[in-house]
């Protein structure tokens, strides 16, 4: 089962890197141009604004992409800071293994006694008895 789900997380890595920008250079400029139905209406003047840098979005996003690109390095290592800092919690993270054989012994051990009981009640209603 850890084998299949390695496989999937493999191969979803595996697309977002290279089919994703691949088709993103594909669509180019054309990639605004599928509009969702009713959301596509809604777009105001608000919307272009924004994405000329005049909106409270735009300036936050623009401000933090001229930052990183006036100085790479120290933006790659902020994020790996921040990285590294998400990560800490699955340092004390505890692995197991699920033995199933231990469980299927314990389950056998547990039929094993619900069939004794229930002969014994059967035979306990019955009024068999060892005597």
């Amino acid at each position: 089962m850890a084998v299949g789900t390695i496989a999937v997380v493999a191969v979803a890595v595996l697309g977002s890197l290279t089919v994703l920008p691949a088709a993103l250079s594909l669509l180019g400029d054309r990639l605004d141009r599928g509009r969702l139905p009713l959301i596509g209406r809604r777009r105001g003047a608000a919307t272009v604004a924004a994405r000329a840098g005049g909106g409270a979005v735009g300036a936050f996003w623009g401000r933090l992409a001229a930052r990183a690109t006036r100085r790479p390095a120290t933006a790659l290592a902020a994020g790996i800071v921040l990285l590294l800092a998400l990560a800490v919690p699955a340092l004390s993270m505890r692995t197991a293994d699920l033995q199933i054989g231990a469980t299927l012994r314990v389950l056998a051990g547990v039929m094993t006694q619900m069939h004794a009981r229930t002969w014994y009640n059967r035979a306990v209603q019955f009024g068999y008895s060892r005597r």
